[in-house]
């Protein structure tokens, strides 16, 4: 008997498409993410053997239902911090247990933060990882 092997990738999704039920092991939204962080990230996850399904959200999106929705859906949210107008959506999203953050602004409340969206990538997958190896 063969056994089947799936490829899996990591998904980047956009409004206004949702993947339910998630795809992959981990969903995470990034919110406000540069563009060369994309393209970095998405570099990286050719080489990574954990998928993410990745919601990106940009302020000039302007869809709060959306990003309401997929926050809810996602393991982790990663927020960009640099200041603009989409900053105040962007403080109480990074208030929730779930959320880390990257870029000018601290927050005294979370301390979960990284240099960039790879770092937290790179956590994540670790620990999953480890905990593949421990069920062995």
């Amino acid at each position: 008997m063969e056994t089947e092997v799936k490829e899996t990738y990591t998904n980047f999704i956009t409004p206004p498409d949702v993947i339910e039920p998630k795809e992959n092991p981990i969903a995470i939204t990034l919110i406000d993410a540069e563009w060369p962080d994309v393209e970095a990230l998405a570099v990286w996850s050719q080489t990574s053997t954990v998928p993410f399904d990745v919601y990106l959200y940009h302020n000039l999106n302007q869809d709060l239902l959306w990003l309401d929705r997929v926050v809810g859906l996602s393991d982790y949210v990663l927020v960009n911090t640099d200041v603009n107008d989409f900053s105040a959506h962007k403080d109480r999203i990074a208030a929730i247990d779930k959320s880390w953050h990257y870029g000018e602004k601290t927050f005294l409340n979370n301390d979960r933060r990284v240099k960039n969206p790879i770092e937290l990538f790179e956590q994540i997958a670790r620990q999953l990882q480890q905990a593949d190896s421990q069920k062995v």
